[in-house]
């Protein structure tokens, strides 16, 4: 890991909801933070956060290896992600929508957009219908 992606949390101390924020790390423009309140029925607590001050979707714990796992599953995600963002951004610029190395795999790339595209128009019908 490069030192970019892996932040240890140096900077004032950060609470969210009596959580004491004790690990934070990027990858890309996701933060993956770890809480610790000794007084809560769950006392650690993985969160994405936004801006230093949007907390969201916790993962709350009683076992602190169980949350860490959380955050690193969320960190290795999140990095893939990037990853993926940053190819898409260089096919962009290269004029080329998916990078396939055969025909085959262009052809499946197309199916899965078109098989998304009609899950959601189907939602939208469904939803409209109510």
């Amino acid at each position: 890991m490069s030192s970019m992606e892996n932040v240890e949390c140096r900077e004032e101390k950060r609470f969210n909801r009596g959580y004491r924020i004790i690990e934070s790390h990027r990858a890309g423009e996701a933060e993956i933070v770890m809480g610790h309140n000794p007084h809560a029925p769950s006392p650690y607590v993985c969160w994405y956060c936004r801006n230093s001050t949007e907390y969201l979707m916790g993962y709350y714990g009683d076992d602190f290896t169980s949350v860490r796992s959380k955050l690193w599953e969320r960190f290795y995600f999140e990095r893939q992600m990037e990853k993926k963002r940053r190819q898409y951004l260089l096919q962009r610029e290269a004029g080329t929508a998916v990078m396939a190395t055969d025909r085959g795999t262009l052809m499946e790339n197309k199916k899965v957009q078109v098989v998304h595209l009609q899950m959601v128009k189907d939602d939208e019908i469904a939803y409209g219908s109510r």
